[in-house]
């Protein structure tokens, strides 16, 4: 009976969490704009596969890319899930609505694996991950960031409780549902190291004897690391990536186009010069301390008490403390990963208070607060204080966070691009190659009209693959370098009569120059951009 009012007790809470952020998202979406443009892609491709099927093989949309002959689509499952809310509720708002219920399920998620692993107030850490303003903004947008945070973190779960069929199946389906698969690897990598790390400290007083050391630190170490459970975990995740790719309607490309987007544009970085999305640059130090202030203060708090007591760490908080730091690393190089880093710092906090509490009891914590305020405080009073502070620098900051984002989702208007891509649509030949200056507008371009095909899109790197010195005579023409013989040079090179381009400052030049082109003429124009023709 107990156990059952229990279950009953946690549906009840899961339920308010589930509502609670259905509608603080339904809140932020609630703006006249998609915020990434992204966005555009992954709604056209939910309605071309109502329209056409579920697998395209080749994607001409990117004519001077790598995709065009050698499609992969890596948010494949994602972009299947979109279907019914497409289907129901529209493109544009379909995506929105699904957005927000995935955004929803992973919260729900989080609090029903920290409740399961014994964390007590669930609830208050998730207030604490609702303080960072990027992180809200990511899941804001409409990309696959909560699946794969429900991914990720359902499999971070299974590794650490040892559910090896679980993982398996696990690892598998997330290459179907989205390309950061790979992470899921690298953390059962922190795990082994974490393995290492927990031997060494289980013997350290030994190492300290020791007349080197380095050396015995070093033998228990590698001796921790070769633990066989970690290795398991890391083997078992691999087959399931394999067999995602191999089980997978895109397997011929699929190990080329992982290559590319894994190794060189995720861990090596584009060539200079490459005009990359706004969320693959890193952040300051300063910017990465404001967006993360609150768990800074928390992750102060715990290791100062976690020094002040003495307290005997875990295999679990090692883990979590390693993988939080590779998480903030990594956030620091490319302001993405903050969707990663923010709610696995929270996860370490939420570990490392719980196994405090676990360690200590009410009399040590009380003469602990003793010495630091000179004074006898109640136990009430001090978890008062404590939730209180939580609570109000967590809200303080949500709520200046909230203001931030409201303002960052308002980044171009919904129907951005729209006129000259209907132009195009009503005055070109179909499937005839446009001359797209922007890489970033591809999306808006693909959705509001794929009746002509363009030159790159979704990554500069892909069209730099397919042909590198294509790739830097469209760069130089971009930014205004080329001024002589225009027209004769986009068609001979790029098989293009028109030129479609939004009116950023970056392409000022190049602007300039084909309006000083006698045979290139401006066909239309609206508050977006332009189409110029070539005759």
């Amino acid at each position: 009976m107990h156990e059952i009012n229990l279950n009953i007790k946690l549906i009840i809470y899961l339920t308010a969490v589930f509502i609670a952020a259905f509608l603080f998202f339904s809140f932020l979406q609630n703006t006249n704009s998609l915020a990434d443009p992204d966005s555009y892609y992954h709604a056209k491709m939910a309605r071309l596969m109502i329209e056409k099927g579920l697998v395209f093989k080749i994607f001409p949309s990117m004519s001077f890319t790598i995709l065009k002959d050698n499609y992969v689509d890596y948010h494949w499952l994602y972009h299947v899930s979109l279907i019914p809310f497409v289907s129901i509720f529209g493109d544009l708002m379909g995506v929105r609505i699904a957005t927000i219920l995935f955004t929803s399920l992973f919260l729900v998620l989080f609090y029903f694996i920290l409740h399961r692993n014994n964390i007590k107030y669930p609830g208050l850490y998730l207030l604490l991950l609702a303080s960072v303003p990027t992180f809200i903004l990511r899941l804001s947008t409409v990309k696959a960031t909560a699946v794969s945070l429900c991914l990720l973190f359902l499999g971070i779960n299974l590794m650490l409780k040892k559910k090896r069929i679980q993982l398996l199946l696990l690892s598998m389906v997330y290459v179907w549902f989205y390309g950061g698969f790979i992470l899921l690897t690298g953390a059962s990598l922190v795990y082994i190291i974490s393995l290492g790390i927990k031997n060494t400290l289980d013997n350290s007083g030994e190492i300290l004897k020791a007349k080197i050391i380095y050396g015995r630190a070093i033998k228990y170490f590698l001796k921790g690391i070769l633990t066989l459970h970690g290795w398991k975990a890391l083997l078992i995740i691999l087959t399931g990536n394999l067999l995602g790719m191999l089980i997978n309607p895109y397997v011929i490309a699929n190990f080329k186009f992982y290559w590319v987007q894994i190794y060189k544009i995720a861990m090596v970085g584009s060539p200079a010069g490459f005009d990359l999305g706004r969320d693959w640059y890193s952040i300051s130090g300063q910017a990465l301390l404001y967006e993360t202030m609150v768990l800074f203060i928390a992750l102060i708090i715990l290791i100062s008490l976690f020094i002040l007591f003495r307290v005997k760490v875990s295999l679990e908080f090692i883990f979590f403390a390693t993988l939080a730091t590779a998480f903030i690393i990594l956030s620091k190089k490319s302001i993405r990963m903050f969707e990663y880093s923010a709610p696995i710092s929270v996860w370490f906090i939420a570990v490392g208070f719980n196994l405090l509490f676990q360690s200590i009891s009410k009399e040590q914590f009380l003469k602990g607060t003793d010495k630091i305020f000179k004074t006898k405080i109640p136990l009430k009073v001090i978890s008062f204080i404590l939730a209180f502070v939580v609570i109000y620098i967590s809200s303080l900051f949500t709520y200046t966070g909230i203001r931030d984002v409201k303002i960052m989702l308002y980044n171009h208007p919904l129907y951005y691009l729209s006129g000259p891509s209907n132009w195009l649509k009503d005055n070109t030949s179909r499937d005839s190659i446009v001359f797209n200056a922007g890489w970033d507008d591809w999306p808006f371009l693909f959705y509001f009209n794929d009746h002509n095909n363009y030159l790159v899109g979704l990554d500069p790197i892909f069209m730099y693959e397919y042909d590198a010195e294509k790739y830097k005579l469209w760069f130089k023409i971009i930014n205004g370098e080329v001024k002589e013989n225009l027209a004769a040079i986009i068609i001979n090179n790029f098989n293009s009569r028109h030129v479609v381009l939004s009116k950023k400052i970056k392409f000022k030049e190049f602007i300039r120059n084909l309006n000083n082109n006698q045979n290139i003429t401006k066909v239309f124009e609206d508050s977006s951009g332009f189409v110029f023709k070539i005759e």
